[in-house]
């Protein structure tokens, strides 16, 4: 087996790991843990030369993944639901914050749609 596959396989046993480990409130560091699983998977194909463009952008929107559910989805390790709906970030004189959720989701998504697009294209350079 190629050493992309046993670099998956190694990953996906860590994500499990982590994964197991961040539902308990004393290893909150898991999260960190499987974020940085997830980092890895966005590389690994660039390190280990990918054999084919399926193989690297499955390795791409797994790594993707992994680090929106480890650290977007739920809050940021070390953050309270109190400091996250605090109204105190409203500009004074302001009647909202001018950088809600609505107000962000469309840059969100042309940043990921160009995230898409940049590792598309670094998948088939050389």
């Amino acid at each position: 087996m190629a050493w992309l596959g046993w670099s998956d396989l190694a990953s996906g046993t860590l994500i499990m790991l982590f994964g197991a480990l961040s539902l308990s409130p004393r290893f909150s560091w898991a999260q960190w843990g499987n974020a940085a699983v997830g980092f890895w998977l966005l590389f690994a194909p660039l390190v280990f030369w990918a054999p084919s463009a399926a193989v690297y952008n499955n390795d791409r929107l797994v790594g993707a993944l992994v680090i929106a559910f480890a650290i977007l989805v739920p809050m940021m390790p070390g953050m309270s639901m109190e400091s996250m709906m605090d109204e105190s970030n409203v500009p004074v004189g302001w009647t909202y914050s001018p950088s809600t959720y609505l107000q962000r989701l469309p840059i969100m998504a042309l940043a990921f749609i160009g995230f898409v697009i940049a590792r598309q294209l670094a998948a088939y350079q050389g």
